[in-house]
């Protein structure tokens, strides 16, 4: 019998009887919009690609997920299909019907990369029986608000004393220091309710430590009128909420938790803190 290739569908036989895990599936790469086979076992599979594949090649071979292999060495990249965004039954987070791309989006790399991230904060954040509450990607930002800079997303973490608001700037193939800097001065202009979540801290993460350097000494240039924190992709995508932080004035933070707590103090010392409007996101389960 011949192989199916990574991209082809084998006919499945018989009707397909939807797991909680499968479920988990569907809805986690609903929410990410493209997902590969690594960063779904890390979610959902304790780190398991073997498992992984064998059950990302059942719901593929159902037609509930479309499959890509953008080049040979790469892992899969997997997406809803119309038929997997009907069956999860229910609308998305943020009550919109479930995304069923039908091809890569030309930003995929990136996106994969914010969708790193995303998988290592939740993976990682168990631990201290934290979770995140809410995530908006910048398509749905775009979609509901109207703001001279977007994120690549924003998210609440709730530990279980504290909660922060966080928006994610990610630059792997980073721009020069000086357009991050203009991007940070549009930051600056952003209206205290900006895309209705209160104030927020700023989490920048670059490929290269040398260029989070150098974008570090900009943005201290400027003044500092928005929190704004610097991690290197590797260490955030390898320790998750357990990766190192540097603030403008070097200040330097072991964890996640660490920098909501040192945002927390610096909020205090202020005259007056804008307050989150309560319900403005849906909470959403699972990282």
């Amino acid at each position: 019998m011949r192989r199916a290739r990574r991209t082809e569908a084998r006919r499945e036989r018989g009707a397909l009887r939807l797991t909680p895990r499968d479920i988990e599936v569907l809805e986690a790469t609903g929410r990410m919009r493209y997902v590969t086979t690594p960063q779904l076992a890390r979610l959902l599979f304790g780190g398991s690609q073997w498992a992984a594949r064998k059950r990302l090649r059942r719901l593929f071979d159902a037609g509930c997920l479309r499959c890509w292999s953008p080049r040979l060495e790469a892992p899969n990249v997997y997406a809803l299909t119309l038929r997997g965004a009907r069956l999860l039954g229910h609308p998305d987070p943020h009550g919109e019907p479930w995304p069923a791309p039908r091809g890569l989006d030309r930003r995929l790399e990136h996106l994969l990369a914010v969708n790193s991230l995303r998988v290592a904060l939740a993976t990682t954040l168990e631990s201290e029986s934290a979770v995140i509450e809410w995530w908006q990607s910048d398509v749905e930002l775009l979609r509901l608000f109207r703001e001279c800079v977007v994120p690549d997303a924003l998210f609440r973490i709730g530990w279980p004393d504290i909660s922060n608001v966080f928006a994610l700037e990610v630059d792997r193939t980073p721009p020069a220091p000086q357009a991050f800097a203009r991007k940070l001065l549009r930051y600056q202009s952003l209206r205290s309710q900006a895309f209705g979540a209160g104030a927020f801290t700023l989490l920048v993460v670059g490929g290269k430590p040398a260029w989070v350097e150098r974008a570090r000494d900009h943005a201290r240039k400027l003044g500092r009128s928005v929190p704004v924190w610097f991690g290197v992709f590797e260490d955030i995508d390898s320790h998750g909420a357990y990766g190192s932080w540097r603030s403008l004035h070097d200040n330097c933070h072991p964890s996640l938790r660490s920098v909501a707590s040192a945002e927390r103090a610096r909020q205090a010392e202020l005259p007056e803190t804008p307050s989150p409007r309560a319900g403005a996101q849906a909470r959403e389960p699972r990282g």
